[in-house]
């Protein structure tokens, strides 16, 4: 499942399997007289009758499964890729509700990267190929033409890595899964040449971490799985302005394949992942002043490839997810909500949510 906001059009989810894809809505009745904070469980019994109806909206031509979602400068959503591996890439217009094809990819690639780049083009970084082996190209969509051109390639092929757009317009390209096992390996693109070039390598080769850009500048890379499916404590922190990493407070559990999310407070919170000793519900909470994690309220249902949304009001909304073995095609349907409180609701196809606007009076 990917999260991708939409400003006042809601919050778009695209719940995928191999086989097919689809969209629905999440509309706002009423808010009647509820005044509760969404905190307690009778609440949230309350809030799942009353506050979130679904209603179908267009689907997509092609499953993009495994494939990541971009919003762009103009509102629309790109979706490239996906398991097959397919080439296939669409936009989702929010204000119709509607997809339409757009140009394809010039390799076909699943697992894969995409970064929104500060001139409004997308980066697609590695991936695996049509041959069954990890990618080391990348490509640039161009929205104004709605095509793919091929640029630099990576040094290293891989799958499974972080991509992030730094404050100065580059992208860090951070550790993955390559031919030979997880990668340390980290590359810097520049947009205005097109070139890769290394940058200092992660102390810990790490694959399904998550890299959050901090208001600093700085990178926090935390968890991920080790060569052995192994959930990783160890955080890191990367300075652009050295390009060097250094080490900060570790994670309290293990995992990988987690979500991480920049709060509005500059804190990052850490949710769910499946680790050493089998899938996690904990989360925690980091904080870059002190370079430590906290404990916070743990999710309902241990799950992990999971999403996770920062909405208006503060709250963070974690969808989907799965519990069974790494790269299994069973979703949990579920949703949840934390910081402050859990909201679990069924859902089974993608949603355009709008949070209800009475959560600012109800305490959230």
């Amino acid at each position: 499942m990917r999260p991708i906001r939409l400003g006042s059009e809601g919050t778009l989810y695209l719940i995928t399997s191999p086989t097919n894809e689809h969209a629905i809505k999440h509309s706002e009745p009423n808010c009647g007289s509820i005044t509760h904070s969404w905190c307690g469980a009778g609440v949230r019994a309350a809030l799942r009758r009353a506050f979130f109806s679904i209603q179908e909206t267009g689907s997509l031509a092609a499953a993009h499964f495994d494939a990541p979602a971009t919003l762009l400068t103009n509102g629309q959503v790109l979706i490239a890729g996906g398991q097959g591996p397919i080439a296939d890439a669409e936009l989702y217009d929010a204000v119709s509700g509607t997809w339409s094809a757009t140009g394809s990819l010039n390799e076909a690639r699943f697992l894969h990267k995409a970064s929104l780049l500060a001139n409004g083009t997308v980066l697609v970084t590695g991936g695996f190929g049509t041959s069954g082996a990890e990618l080391a190209t990348a490509e640039l969509y161009d929205p104004t033409t709605g095509t793919w051109s091929l640029t630099g390639s990576l040094a290293k092929a891989r799958i499974a890595h972080t991509s992030t757009l730094l404050a100065d317009g580059r992208v860090l390209v951070a550790g993955g899964l390559g031919d030979s096992g997880n990668t340390r390996d980290a590359e810097l693109y520049d947009p205005a040449t097109g070139i890769w070039t290394p940058t200092a390598q992660l102390g810990v080769a790490r694959a399904y971490h998550t890299a959050t850009l901090l208001p600093n500048g700085r990178v926090l890379v935390a968890g991920g799985l080790d060569n052995g499916s192994g959930g990783i404590q160890a955080a890191e922190i990367y300075d652009p302005a050295s390009g060097t990493w250094s080490a900060t407070g570790r994670l309290a559990d293990d995992r990988g394949a987690h979500t991480a999310t920049l709060l509005q407070n500059g804190r990052v919170l850490v949710a769910g992942g499946t680790g050493n000793a089998g899938n996690v519900a904990s989360a925690e909470l980091y904080d870059p002043a002190s370079g430590t994690w906290s404990p916070t309220g743990a999710l309902q249902d241990a799950v992990y490839l999971h999403a996770a949304t920062l909405l208006s009001n503060g709250a963070v909304l974690v969808t989907g997810g799965t519990t069974d073995d790494l790269f299994s095609t069973r979703s949990k349907s579920t949703i949840q909500e934390a910081e402050p409180g859990v909201l679990p609701a069924a859902s089974t196809l993608a949603a355009v949510v709008t949070p209800p606007s009475c959560c600012a009076r109800a305490g959230c």
